[in-house]
């Protein structure tokens, strides 16, 4: 395992770290973790050099937390990890900072945090931050030793991300990022912005939560045999992508079986800056233009049709979910998620749309709306 140097401290965090996120289920159920293959999978994480453990209050419905703490309990390795959870301001705002902060501490068993970061940092999460004084709150925590190092993690816009990093003397950022994402929410402006200021980035999704790897091989076959590479390597050259990157600390991945945590860890152990090939980066180039080249709607998701719009469709929802099964194959994936927040609010649903074209009159990118917006909510009934 390689390690990179946290910030201007002596601290040195393995480049690969494990995200709980996506913890091997039993049955499919988001709550119910099989609790025998994570404890391999995170023996085996250790063993092998990870030491940095990225878990939060939503993930798995809550029972992440409880399962690391009880990981860690049995284990006695408290000690010898980095331990990261999050303070979602919705519920901070509901249940107050102090008791969720103390609840994540009984769940995970311990008496400090490595990292305490606000999750999901937007447009709606910042200015509550703001309202309740949680930079403040956190601070507190931290004099008192129960908080090492303040951060967040984040999802939204560039000039949001700058907005943010330049409000506080923040100890990290995490943002999404991988090869697709360059020039989605913080993207790589971000990334050099965060840089620039000291800021040690750790990175989320660098596979994009799998989709990067969901496209059936055979539609690839050609980019791979073109590059000379096997198509095998797509998770090893999307990793290699995000590591190549200086101002990277750790890169999370939500691995969910033991054949994914090693294939990471075997890049994890020579991935260093500069050491991204031309092949790869050529691959690399290829993969973007062949997934580019299968977006139903180059929407920016700036909002103008929905503000136009005498119904307000939830038209940029409806193109991100028909994009991501268009060009990533995750049809199971999005239909399911479509239909349950479609048509469960009529409001937004497409057949009330009045084909009036004010969205299309204002649209920056000039798409042809009314039509992609029909035929991504028909082929998203029919794909789930």
């Amino acid at each position: 395992m390689l390690y990179r140097k946290y910030g201007n401290t002596d601290l040195m965090i393995s480049q690969l770290g494990m995200g709980c996120m996506r913890l091997p289920l039993i049955g499919g159920d988001q709550s119910a973790i099989d609790a025998e293959q994570a404890t391999e999978m995170f023996d085996y994480a250790i063993d092998n050099g990870i030491n940095y453990f990225d878990t939060a209050y939503f993930y798995h419905k809550g029972n992440s937390e409880l399962f690391v703490g009880d990981y860690l309990k049995k284990k006695g390795n408290r000690k010898d990890i980095i331990l990261t959870t999050k303070l979602p301001p919705a519920v901070a705002e509901k249940d107050g900072a102090e008791a969720t902060m103390l609840n994540q501490l009984k769940k995970l068993q311990t008496d400090y945090l490595d990292f305490y970061i606000f999750h999901q940092i937007n447009s709606k999460t910042w200015p509550i931050i703001k309202k309740l004084d949680l930079i403040p709150f956190m601070e507190e925590q931290k004099k008192k030793g129960i908080i090492r190092n303040i951060g967040f993690s984040f999802h939204d816009s560039t000039e949001l991300l700058k907005e943010v990093l330049d409000a506080y003397d923040w100890d990290m950022c995490q943002i999404q990022y991988n090869f697709m994402d360059t020039e989605y929410q913080a993207g790589t402006e971000g990334l050099e912005y965060a840089g620039k200021k000291g800021v040690p980035v750790f990175i989320m999704e660098p596979m994009k939560g799998g989709s990067l790897t969901n496209v059936p091989r055979k539609e690839m076959d050609a980019i791979f045999n073109e590059c000379g590479m096997d198509k095998t390597s797509l998770p090893d050259v999307a990793l290699r992508f995000v590591w190549n990157r200086p101002e990277v600390t750790c890169v999370l991945s939500g691995m969910s079986n033991m054949q994914q945590l090693k294939e990471n860890i075997a890049t994890a152990k020579d991935a260093e800056v500069g050491a991204f090939t031309q092949q790869q980066a050529m691959l690399v180039e290829k993969l973007k233009e062949f997934y580019r080249s299968r977006i139903k709607a180059d929407c920016t998701a700036c909002q103008y049709c929905v503000k136009e719009c005498p119904l307000e469709l939830d038209i940029p929802g409806v193109f991100n979910y028909y994009n991501r099964g268009s060009i990533y194959g995750m049809w199971n994936d999005v239909g399911p998620k479509y239909i349950r927040k479609y048509e469960a609010d009529g409001s937004k649903y497409n057949e009330k749309c009045l084909d009036c074209g004010a969205c299309e009159a204002i649209c920056p990118q000039q798409i042809q709306i009314r039509k992609i917006f029909q035929e991504g909510c028909e082929t998203l009934r029919v794909k789930r």
